[in-house]
């Protein structure tokens, strides 16, 4: 994992595959994952 401020990259220790990638949103209980292809979400800040 590398975890940067409010994002956090999952990857594969052996390929360097990325699995998955969250953006943490403290207003929420539940992070929704941003796949490889996926768009981050807009900053509400």
């Amino acid at each position: 994992m590398v975890i940067t401020d409010n994002h956090i990259i999952t990857s594969l220790a052996e390929t360097g595959e990325v699995i998955t990638e969250h953006y943490i949103d403290t207003s929420r209980d539940y992070q929704m994952a941003y796949w490889k292809h996926g768009d981050p979400p807009l900053d509400p800040h």
